[in-house]
């Protein structure tokens, strides 16, 4: 899906969870999609917990590759 963000400024206002909310709804109740993997900073954290996100049953592991142009 791409990266979703919310200003600074409209966490008080509770614009994260007004859009994220229905969002995860169609993805429930409209598409095949049976899991959602989610990189949440430590600022959105709380808020993916009380919309249902957990830690994933095994870690996740990253491997970050120098590309071509770096080697040179």
């Amino acid at each position: 899906m791409g990266v979703w963000t919310t200003h600074k400024r409209s966490h008080s206002r509770r614009a994260g969870r007004r859009w994220r909310t229905p969002l995860l709804a169609w993805f429930r109740d409209e598409t095949e999609a049976r899991v959602i993997n989610l990189n949440a900073t430590g600022d959105g954290i709380a808020l993916y917990r009380s919309l249902g996100f957990t830690e994933p049953r095994f870690p996740v592991l990253q491997l970050r590759l120098a590309g071509p142009a770096a080697r040179h």
